[in-house]
C-alpha cells in the first residue's frame, strides 16, 4: 500500500536483513527542514476570563465550535492499550500530546495530520511498553521497542514535514497590512 502526500507517492528507503525487507526513515541529518508554525499572537486573559469585544477570545472560542475534534480519529489519538498499566497509559498520553505539539510547531506548519498522529501514537505506546520491560529487567525487549519508537517518531516527523510542504499556504497581503499601519500612525492620538 503506497502512501501519497499531495498526489506524490511517498517512498521510504528500505534495506534487506535476514531475508526480509525493512522500511526505514531517512537519517536524522537527511530529514527535510519542514515549515515552522506561524507565531500567531494569543489573546490574553485577565484573571482567567475571556477578553471581550468582537476580536476577543470569547468570540473566537464560540466560533471555534467543533474544531477541537477536526482531524482526529479514535485510532490515531486514543491510547488505551490493555497490556499497559494505568500509569504507563497516562505517561503515553502525555508523551503523545507533547510529541504532536512539538512536531506540529517545528516542521508541520502548525498542524499534525492524522497519519503523523498515528505514528506518534505508536511511538508513545512503544515507549511506555519499553519502560515497563526495562523495569522488569527485559533489556532486549526494551532495546527493540525503543528503537522501533525512535523510527516511528522519525516517520511522523517526515510525514508532517511533507504534508506541510504539500499544503497550500494562504498569500499574505503585505500592501494592505502596511497601508493600515501607515494610516494608524498618521491619526492623532486622543
Amino acid at each position: 500500500m503506497a502512501v501519497h502526500v499531495g498526489g506524490v507517492p511517498l517512498v521510504m528507503p528500505s534495506h534487506r536483513s535476514h531475508g526480509r525487507e525493512y522500511q526505514e526513515p531517512p537519517r536524522h541529518d537527511e530529514l527535510t527542514a519542514g515549515i515552522p508554525a506561524d507565531r500567531a499572537g494569543t489573546k490574553k486573559r485577565e484573571a482567567g476570563r475571556f477578553t471581550a469585544g468582537p476580536d476577543g477570545s470569547a468570540s473566537e472560542a464560540g466560533a471555534d465550535g467543533g474544531k477541537a475534534h477536526k482531524g482526529r480519529t479514535h485510532l490515531s489519538h486514543r491510547i488505551d492499550a490493555p497490556t499497559l498499566t494505568a500509569t504507563s497509559q497516562k505517561r503515553a498520553r502525555t508523551l503523545r500530546k507533547a510529541l504532536a505539539g512539538e512536531i506540529s510547531a517545528t516542521v508541520g506548519a502548525g498542524r499534525c495530520g492524522i497519519a503523523a498522529s498515528l505514528f506518534i501514537k505508536f511511538a508513545s505506546q512503544k515507549t511506555a511498553a519499553a519502560e515497563e520491560a526495562f523495569q522488569k529487567g527485559d533489556y532486549e525487549t526494551h532495546r527493540k521497542l525503543s528503537e522501533s519508537a525512535r523510527m516511528d517518531v522519525l516517520y511522523a516527523r517526515e510525514h508532517a514535514a511533507k504534508e506541510a510542504q504539500a499544503r497550500p499556504r494562504p498569500p499574505t497581503d503585505y500592501a494592505k497590512h502596511f497601508s493600515a499601519l501607515a494610516a494608524a500612525a498618521k491619526e492623532p492620538k486622543p
